[in-house]
């Protein structure tokens, strides 16, 4: 028998669908719905021409019948995502063969509703011309939408562009690589997320106005970086019914002109050379001109400054290649400096000019003379004997470049003869040559001196490393500077040794000799007041030792080195020999043969005592170490020797044709005394800049001095200040006791005008540590500055920030633009390659940034423009170096200087870091941390992070000047970045000023930019 009875409805409908049906079809003995209710709400009664009642998702229309239609259409239903689901759940009341209530539930399922544009146009930040790297804006900084989905997400469609002067680019991953936009329309549109990037990359050179137009996406299809068809608008589409435009103003800045590289060809003697300098400039066709000081290589030259036309009239007797280098200007930005090249064709000036001779030998002892050694030739021609004359007493012949004379047969005495020496271009000229032959001694040498020194006279055996505990599985082969000190934790062991001295061949020390002395002289760069000890190593090493390949270091425990020594004792800077006799006789007593001898040579430890260190000169440094031995085989006393020097000389010009040396006994000999010397390269190279020479030259009896000549070369190209040695290589019958001289040559090509005096005063300071002004981070500027550099195609300095990382800061910007007048300009990261910059300079001859990091031991490249990305770097650790600071660049060679504080070391390198030079700071200056440099002058300025005083040293570190006219200023300044620029004041004209970052306070955000005016005679010219 059948009884009332209700049950559940349940239906499914889309967002925005309906949906009808009947209640009481599957119930039992009901026919009238009499009440609903939604949810958890209150019943109502429902008519017999029905009710409608709002649920949460839609609205449902109900008859008495049981009949019903529902909608999904309230704002709750809108708001559903794309295949969300929901229910809506109704409870109604029935009558019929009994009474009851049950349930009607909807699921709804959610459908897309696309964005909504609530702004149809968005400007972005205006930039200048010149910010082609700027960092963009985010999709989400000029978006306006809405969308009535849940949580839907935000982005934009870009289906137009306008790109003016420049292109659009886009990026997905928080701007750590960009993407050109390309080509876009409604069928291709680029989908970008609100946290994408977007940015206009302008030309460099051109101001303009862009724009893209878009639509809102809602990224319920597609992905980001993608394009897709983008057509279908609205509805239940991805992309928003409207569209908006998004527009950049991008401002014209001043560029400073590009100087253009020209030829041109002459004669020698020949008239002046002319021609017009050429430039261009993309924001101006009126540009000036101008000569850049001291650029003219071979002659002199002017320049017309507002047409550009030169006269180049090229030196005396010069041929090769001339040059000369010039700047244009705007009016506001000059550029950097371009080469005219001149190629001067020689012609011949004249003859050759032969100089007297004189040369010995004993009776029936032919001797071969270098007749040509001491002649000249103004055109620098090769020269060669051509013709010879007969001599009185002997004959001659000519023998691979030089004469050959054989004395007659048991002649002594005087004799002469002449040649005749050719240039090969037709001139000629006769020469004088005078011979003394001697009778023949019965003695042999008493006692012979040999000298060996790093390549000086072939010889190549010298190694040396330094064990260094804080880098204990480094080796130190190629470090110019070692470092002996006792640090817990740091200690520092230089290793040295002079191998393959025991022979017989030319300079070695023989078998069966006996040592009289032997000294090893050194070049102190730092003294000490106890310097430890010198102690004959006992086991062997290599140049490739390290701390921990030694067994943590030496010991000198009459084991691994003798446990008694040299004491060094209190050292002072400069140049020190000390006593290694005892060394030298132990080698040469260990063995019976020069190869058991050289076995038990292992060289020196210097042993440090205490943190009060020392250093010195390796045998890659500038002032190699030397290692003096006389030795005897005919017993005699080291009393008995007279000692034998090379005296110093004065600086020659490279057009001076000589240098010459002296030499000199300390006392008369009763024996012949013979001493043989040569060249070898330092700065200065053989071939170019002087004739490599050796010579043997012999004292008789009761002479005292004698003389050496170094024929100079003038290369013809623009060098500074350079230098050769020449080194006393072995002396029979005396001992060695100056052995090497230096020869230093100016370059006539390069005019270096005397240094101004220096009246400073310091006419601004900008407090470079206000966030307000100088965007360094969130609440901070330009905290601690340590390098600056100005870069003069761009009118600006760049002043890096060495702390800028840590703390408090935290921040990634550690580069700074500023403006002359100290206003800023803009930022960069370096971080990617160099988290402590310690110095700036800009190299004009290759347009590079040179930026030096003192933790990591490295100096990286990078383009002015473009700095947050490294284009190369070089190491300076292995130089030995300890403590990195600025550094900068002479135009002239394009070679780096930079300042070591510790070792308080000012190292000249390649720009690629190659080792070329090194001077010692005054001692007056405790450390060395900012530099700049004028090459007008050839003068550096030195600043100590000790003290607030600025010295101005010529390149031999002799002190020409000081500036004190910070130490007022309060708090007291910590300068650690210099640099040379125009005056800030554009009334000035070419003024220069001396700009010094004060890195104040470590890191606080204290810095400070100082400019200080030189004096009304120092002038910006390069």
């Amino acid at each position: 028998m059948a009884t009332f009875k209700l049950h559940s409805d349940t239906a499914t409908v889309l967002e925005n669908g309906s949906k009808t049906g009947n209640v009481l079809l599957n119930d039992s003995l009901a026919n009238q719905v009499t009440q609903i209710k939604a949810g958890s709400g209150s019943f109502m009664p429902v008519p017999i021409e029905g009710v409608t009642i709002q649920g949460i998702y839609g609205f449902l229309t109900i008859m008495s019948d049981g009949s019903y239609s529902y909608t999904a259409s309230t704002d709750a239903a809108e708001r559903l995502k794309a295949g969300s689901t929901a229910s809506d759940t109704f409870t109604y009341a029935a009558v019929g063969g009994g009474s009851g209530t049950s349930t009607l539930k909807f699921t709804v399922t959610g459908v897309n509703d696309a964005p909504v544009l609530t702004s149809t146009s968005a400007s972005l930040n205006t930039i200048t011309e010149d910010q082609t790297t700027n960092s963009g804006h985010s999709v989400s900084s000029f978006l306006s939408s809405t969308d009535i989905d849940s949580s839907a997400l935000r982005g934009i469609a870009i289906t137009d562009l306008a790109s003016g002067n420049g292109q659009w680019q886009y990026s997905t991953d928080s701007r750590a690589t960009w993407s050109n936009i390309g080509a876009v329309n409604d069928g291709s549109a680029l989908l970008l997320r609100s946290s994408d990037y977007i940015r206009f990359v302008p030309n460099g050179a051109n101001g303009t106005t862009a724009n893209f137009t878009y639509h809102a996406w809602d990224q319920t299809s597609g992905s980001a970086g993608a394009k897709v068809d983008a057509s279908t608008t609205g509805g239940q589409a991805a992309f928003s019914t409207g569209s908006a435009i998004a527009s950049i103003t991008v401002t014209n800045v001043n560029d400073a002109p590009v100087a253009q590289p020209s030829s041109a060809s002459g004669i020698e003697d020949g008239p002046p050379i002319t021609g017009q300098v050429k430039a261009t400039d993309v924001d101006s066709t009126t540009l000036t001109y101008a000569l850049v000081a001291n650029s003219a290589v071979g002659g002199s030259v002017t320049v017309d400054a507002a047409t550009g036309d030169y006269s180049f009239t090229p030196a005396a007797n010069f041929n090769g290649a001339a040059s000369f280098k010039f700047t244009a200007s705007d009016g506001s930005l000059t550029s950097t400096a371009a080469t005219v090249t001149i190629a001067i064709a020689s012609v011949n000036d004249g003859p050759p000019v032969a100089n007297t001779d004189n040369a010995g030998t004993y009776a029936d002892t032919p001797v071969l003379i270098d007749v040509l050694a001491n002649d000249t030739d103004i055109d620098g021609d090769a020269l060669s004997i051509s013709a010879l004359g007969t001599a009185g007493h002997g004959s001659v012949q000519i023998q691979n470049g030089k004469v050959l004379y054989t004395p007659a047969a048991g002649y002594t005495g005087d004799d002469a003869f002449t040649y005749t020496v050719s240039d090969g271009a037709g001139g000629t000229d006769q020469g004088n040559v005078n011979v003394t032959v001697a009778p023949i001694q019965s003695d042999a040498p008493i006692a012979v001196s040999v000298t060996f020194s790093q390549g000086a006279n072939g010889y190549s055996d010298a190694i040396d490393t330094m064990l260094r505990q804080n880098r204990a599985s480094i080796p130190f082969a190629d470090a110019s500077f070692f470092r002996s000190i006792l640090e817990s934790g740091k200690e520092s062991q230089p290793l040295l040794k002079f191998g393959n001295v025991f022979g017989s061949g030319s300079g070695q020390i023989p078998i069966g000799a006996t040592i009289l002395s032997a000294s090893l002289t050194l070049e102190v760069t730092d003294g000490s007041a106890s310097g430890g000890s010198i102690n004959r190593m006992l086991v062997g090493w290599s140049s490739t030792s390290t701390w921990n390949s030694l067994g943590s270091g030496v010991q000198i425990n009459g084991i691994e080195a003798t446990s008694t020594g040299i004491n060094v004792g209190s050292i002072s800077k400069g140049s020190h020999a000390f006593d290694v006799t005892e060394s030298l006789a132990a080698w040469n007593a260990a063995a019976s043969t020069s190869a058991g001898q050289n076995a038990a040579n292992f060289g020196w430890v210097f042993k440090p005592t205490n943190i009060d260190s020392w250093d010195f000169n390796s045998a890659q440094g500038a002032v190699k170490p030397v290692l003096s031995v006389t030795y005897t085989q005919a017993g005699v006393s080291l009393a008995s020797l007279p000692n034998v020097s090379i005296g110093a000389v004065a600086t020659a010009h490279e057009n001076d044709g000589k240098i010459t040396f002296s030499l000199s006994l300390s006392q008369a000999s009763t024996h012949d005394v013979t001493v043989n010397l040569g060249t070898s390269d330092f700065t200065a190279k053989s071939g170019a800049d002087y004739g490599a020479t050796s010579s043997s030259i012999t004292f008789s009896p009761g002479e005292l001095t004698k003389t050496f000549d170094v024929n100079l070369l003038n290369d013809g190209s623009a060098e500074r200040l350079e230098f050769f040695n020449v080194q006393i290589n072995s002396a029979t019958n005396a001992q060695i006791d100056k052995a090497i001289a230096v020869g230093k040559i100016t370059d006539d090509d390069v005019i270096v005008p005397p240094m101004p005096a220096i009246n400073a005063s310091v006419v601004a300071v900008h407090n470079i540590s206000d966030a307000t002004k100088y965007d360094g981070g969130p609440g901070y500027g330009i905290s601690d500055p340590s390098g600056i550099a100005y870069i003069p195609s761009m009118g600006k300095l760049l002043i890096a920030d060495s702390e800028h990382d840590e703390s408090p800061f935290y921040s990634n910007i550690n580069l700074f633009s500023l403006q002359l007048d100290g206003s800023y300009a803009g930022n960069y990261s370096l971080t990617s390659f160099s988290s402590e910059p310690t110095g700036l300079a800009y190299n004009p001859n290759n347009g590079y940034l040179y930026i030096p990091d003192d933790d990591q031991q490295e100096v990286f490249w990078v383009s002015p423009s473009n700095p947050s990305v490294k284009l190369g770097s070089f190491d300076t650790g292995y130089l030995g170096l300890l403590d990195t600071e600025d550094i900068k660049v002479d135009p002239v060679t394009g070679h780096i200087h930079m300042l070591d504080g510790v070792l308080k070391q000012m190292i000249e390198l390649t720009d690629r870091g190659v080792f070329v030079n090194s001077v010692s700071l005054p001692s007056v200056m405790k450390d060395a941390e900012a530099l700049a440099y004028d090459p007008t002058h050839d003068v550096y300025f030195v600043a100590s992070g000790a003290s607030s005083k600025i010295w101005a040293i010529d390149p031999q570190a002799n002190i020409l000047g000081t500036i004190d006219v910070l130490s007022s200023y309060s708090p007291t300044t910590k300068i650690k970045g210099m640099e040379l620029a125009p005056s800030s004041d554009p009334n000035d004209g070419n003024a220069l000023s001396l700009y010094v970052a004060d890195y104040g306070a470590d890191q606080q955000n204290d810095g400070r930019l100082f400019e200080i005016h030189l004096g009304n005679d120092w002038l910006f010219n390069w």
